[in-house]
């Protein structure tokens, strides 16, 4: 009897452990792609807002008069700073901790995410990934940009299959800076081809890649060049 009820205690626990673990997972998949959301809107707003952002000065410096050791006045200028650089320099610090490097706006399919540095698999649980080893956005040559196909972190590059040639894609860096592209080619190859994103160009590029779906055998290729 003592054994029974000994059980009967364990099954009680065991079942109690994994309701939990249920909990928990639900919970995941509810508020994850709800916080993800929530970061990118941040830095997409903080990166927006240099766009075409002037730093000039809203007043003249004041003057001051300072009196030397020897009796003799000498004119300086106060270092002051104005509103608008003031934040300015607050939407750098932003963009520096969460390592953000620009925007990627497409507006055919609805897509506006921040880009950070680094295609790693904790930069791409909460955003669009960039390969630190392809060229920085506006630069020359291949910039190679990944993001997951939707699932669990959130949507992110969800219907970049319906992407098609001379569709825009804009990249818009840090500082404010804004990059147009003309998509002129879509694809599928397999996990393991990297020859779109090895090749070498001397013209201003730009790759897109996301998995085809869950399984993630495949690739969804999206070649795009400046304009």
């Amino acid at each position: 009897m003592k054994e029974k009820i000994k059980n009967l205690h364990w099954r009680k626990i065991i079942g109690l452990c994994l309701m939990l673990v249920g909990l928990i997972v639900i919970l995941s998949v509810i508020f994850v792609p709800i916080i993800n959301k929530n970061r990118n809107k941040k830095q997409v707003d903080a990166v927006k807002k240099n766009i075409n952002v002037t730093a000039e000065p809203s007043k003249s410096p004041e003057i001051k008069n300072e009196v030397t050791e020897e009796g003799v006045e000498v004119s300086q200028e106060a270092a002051t700073i104005s509103p608008e650089e003031e934040k300015r320099q607050k939407r750098e610090a932003l963009l520096q901790e969460n390592n953000c490097i620009g925007i990627i706006i497409i507006e055919k399919i609805g897509v506006e995410l921040a880009i950070e540095e680094g295609d790693d698999d904790e930069t791409l649980k909460r955003a669009v990934g960039h390969m630190p080893s392809s060229a920085a956005i506006g630069e020359k040559g291949n910039c190679v940009i990944s993001a997951h196909h939707g699932g669990f972190y959130g949507e992110f590059f969800l219907n970049v299959d319906k992407l098609e040639k001379e569709d825009i894609i804009q990249l818009v860096s840090k500082d404010g800076s804004v990059h147009n592209y003309a998509v002129y080619e879509r694809k599928v190859v397999k996990r393991t081809d990297w020859s779109v994103v090895d090749a070498l160009n001397e013209q201003e590029t730009l790759t897109l890649i996301t998995c085809v779906d869950s399984s993630q055998e495949e690739r969804i290729i999206v070649s795009a060049i400046a304009f």
